[in-house]
């Protein structure tokens, strides 16, 4: 609802039910409630990211179909989850040890999504497809965490429905991967 650094103790607590004793008693200060808020963020997103790409359900789909349901999803996450992300990627920005924090979870989502679009190899005409589905990943994080970044419309694609930036989001991976658009 707000920034991690516009929301008060004061304010956490109440809407959490509790005290600010005990929120000290646990945290000790308000950046350890968001080291404990990002470890929990990554715990459910790996699991997440097992479950929705998960190649038992992906078998018969094409690299279109699995982007076609995978990138709307990111795009919900990120809505969803906006001003946690946003805290997320600020801290990041200056503290080293917590951006190191969100390796594992982009290393999980790449290798996932790199062996299911890799199985349909055939169908990729980008020269270097591993590196060319880690790119594309790549161009789709850095964009939603753009989004997540500044809240004022500044462009005409923050004005974009989640659907059709979701749907512009995949053709240029489609693209990217060199495979025609007509197959989205």
């Amino acid at each position: 609802e707000k920034s991690f650094e516009g929301a008060t103790v004061a304010e956490i607590v109440r809407r959490a039910e509790t005290s600010v004793g005990a929120f000290y008693n646990r945290f000790g200060e308000k950046e350890t409630l968001l080291s404990c808020l990002h470890e929990r963020f990554t715990n459910e997103a790996i699991a997440t990211t097992d479950a929705v790409l998960d190649p038992e359900r992906w078998e018969d789909s094409s690299i279109a179909e699995i982007l076609s349901e995978t990138i709307p999803f990111l795009v919900e996450v990120y809505r969803e989850k906006t001003g946690l992300i946003r805290a997320f990627i600020a801290r990041g920005c200056t503290d080293d040890e917590f951006c190191k924090r969100w390796v594992p979870l982009n290393e999980h989502l790449v290798s996932r999504l790199r062996a299911l679009i890799l199985a349909r190899r055939e169908d990729i005409a980008h020269p270097e497809p591993s590196l060319a589905i880690r790119v594309g990943l790549q161009m789709v994080l850095s964009t939603l965490d753009r989004l997540s970044l500044f809240r004022v419309s500044e462009t005409e694609l923050l004005e974009l429905s989640d659907a059709r930036l979701s749907g512009e989001l995949v053709r240029c991976f489609l693209s990217y991967l060199g495979i025609p658009a007509q197959s989205n």
